[in-house]
Formats: structure tokens, C-alpha cells, sequence
């Protein structure tokens, strides 16, 4: 389930965002020769977002935002989640993470004609989980991530883009190994 309103904030457009997810999970792997089963199902972690354009995106009326006419918009957006989904510590597959995750994130997007260029960036940060597998501790360093977009709109309102995305870091350790 989710539920987003948009907001003005201080006259730029922005939107507020709550997600309450909910998932069934099924795995089978084998560690060695020993084949390992599990499933889990719930409701999964809550997830807050803001998002607010700094330039470029006032927040407009209907009659307004016909006549809006694209230049270049910069933005921000941060993202948390919230360990409350559905966790045994005794399980490898699970629906909640018993942790927390921070995403800070900005992009901006220039319009030239019927084409958009975009750039963005982000940070995924994690807290650790401290009942991994029992009593051990799961970290992870920062996943950062960059992505690009080339859009081109026909006039009939189609679009197709071109996009590529990079990401980098995320190693992830237990008990600091």
C-alpha cells in the first residue's frame, strides 16, 4: 500500500511519500552439499520518502501547469525505511531486514526541444543488523549509485529513452568479516 501527497514547499513542487509493503518470500540454495529451505511472509519494512524540486518545478495550479513549459529542474529527495516488517533472526530469507537504510538522492533534468537530459545520483547507507543468523552482526558500506537518461517525446505524447545506470560498493560483511 502507498500513499503519496504532493506538497508546496516554499513554492517549488514537492511530494511526500509512505510505502507499507507487504511480501512472500521462498528460497531454496545449498551451502556445501547441504540444501537449505526457507519462506517468509508479511508485512515487509515502511518506507518514508520527501522530495522536493530546489529550482526549475514551482508548485502550480491545474490551469497553471498546462501552460508549463520545461527548462532545467534541479532536485532532492531523501528515503528511510523503518525495521518494523516481519523478522526471525533464526532465518536467512526474510521479509523485513531488522534494519534501517537512509537514501539521500539529487538529480537534475534539461529540457532542449522534445528531448530531456537527465543526471542523477544517490547514496544508499544501511544501519547493521545485529540479530543476523542469531546473535551475529550483518553491516554493509554505502551502495552509490549514478544514472543517466536521454528522452525524446514525439508529439503525440510517446516517448523512448536511452538510460544507463552504475552502481558501486555495497560490500556487506558478518561480524566484520
Amino acid at each position: 500500500a502507498s500513499y503519496t501527497r504532493i506538497i508546496d514547499a516554499w513554492g517549488q513542487s514537492g511530494k511526500i511519500s509512505l510505502v507499507l509493503p507487504y511480501g512472500e518470500l521462498t528460497g531454496t540454495g545449498k551451502l556445501g552439499t547441504q540444501t537449505i529451505n526457507a519462506s517468509s511472509e508479511g508485512l515487509s519494512d515502511p518506507l518514508v520518502k520527501a522530495s522536493i524540486n530546489l529550482y526549475g518545478a514551482p508548485a502550480l495550479t491545474l490551469d497553471q501547469f498546462k501552460s508549463y513549459q520545461q527548462d532545467l529542474i534541479i532536485g532532492a529527495s531523501i528515503a528511510a525505511t523503518i525495521p518494523w516488517g516481519e523478522y526471525n533472526s533464526n532465518q536467512m530469507i526474510n521479509v523485513g531486514a531488522n534494519r534501517s537504510l537512509i537514501q539521500p538522492a539529487m538529480g537534475l533534468s534539461q529540457a532542449l526541444g522534445p528531448w530531456r537530459l537527465e543526471l542523477a545520483g544517490m547514496a544508499t547507507i544501511y544501519t547493521s543488523n545485529t540479530s543476523y543468523l542469531g546473535s551475529n552482526t550483518l553491516s554493509q558500506n554505502p551502495i552509490y549509485s549514478g544514472e543517466t537518461h536521454v528522452i525524446y517525446y514525439f508529439p503525440n505524447t510517446a516517448w523512448i529513452s536511452a538510460d544507463a545506470t552504475y552502481f558501486t560498493g555495497g560490500q556487506t560483511y558478518i561480524n566484520g568479516n
